[in-house]
């Protein structure tokens, strides 16, 4: 964060800790309030433990359809229950070759969704795969999508200029829901290993506006995570991904 200039974070639980955000917990506690967390859950988690989850600084529940480590879809209406009255979000990791299958019933659920990495859709498919199509409906919808991990969806080495029409695409249909993520430290990659300071230095490449640049790093994220507060009030007063 210091090399990057960044001065608040979120920190999503990795798939490795199963539902023990212990460690994530420490981490953003000791951050002072910088910080928030996106929590690995049991659906059927005490309401004292979500209650503890939540003054530590917590916000959403991801869900990891592609690595396993928590519940998967059988908990997804449950979990989505259960964090309506904390106004958290939903974050699934996906692959987008599922988005047309499920993607009514992501629209029923009642917190607002995040999609993680651009939906791990293929570069290699275009912009007019069905499962990206479906992406770009739930984000003009009101859905979040982090512009996130492009390393892992590229064919390409850096600057992994494949992916260039998909962020465009993206940022094209719903400015004002998306969100950038370094997705350090970059775990179960074995391939060369990306520098933060490049993945950033991507972004003006992709988004050359620097408004819209504004948005994806600082006003988006701070009306998604609680940041600011007002904001905050207006995002979690928008129940599912269908509001806008």
């Amino acid at each position: 964060m210091a090399a990057l200039r960044i001065e608040r974070a979120v920190v999503a639980q990795p798939s490795f800790y199963g539902t023990d955000n212990r460690c994530v917990r420490e981490a953003i506690l000791a951050s002072n309030g910088a910080w928030r967390g996106v929590a690995v859950i049991d659906p059927e988690i005490s309401e004292s433990e979500l209650l503890g989850l939540h003054q530590a600084g917590f916000c959403g529940v991801r869900i990891n359809l592609l690595m396993g480590g928590g519940p998967g879809l059988d908990g997804l209406d449950r979990i989505a229950e259960r964090i309506r009255h904390l106004s958290w979000h939903l974050q699934l990791f996906l692959d987008a070759h599922d988005l047309p299958k499920i993607a009514q019933r992501l629209r029923r659920l009642p917190v607002p969704l995040v999609i993680d990495h651009m939906g791990y859709a293929p570069p290699a498919e275009g912009t007019g795969q069905p499962g990206f199509q479906t992406l770009l409906h739930l984000a003009r919808e009101g859905c979040w999508v982090k512009l996130s991990a492009a390393y892992r969806i590229s064919a390409q080495p850096y600057p992994y200029e494949d992916v260039v029409p998909l962020v465009r695409a993206l940022v094209e249909a719903a400015p004002s829901r998306m969100l950038w993520g370094t997705d350090w430290p970059h775990p179960a990659f074995t391939a060369l290993m990306p520098r933060d300071g490049d993945l950033l230095d991507l972004l003006p490449s992709w988004i050359p506006d620097d408004g819209i640049q504004k948005r994806v790093l600082v006003d988006n994220p701070a009306a998604l995570y609680g940041f600011a507060p007002q904001q905050f009030r207006v995002a979690a007063e928008r129940p599912g991904i269908t509001a806008r």
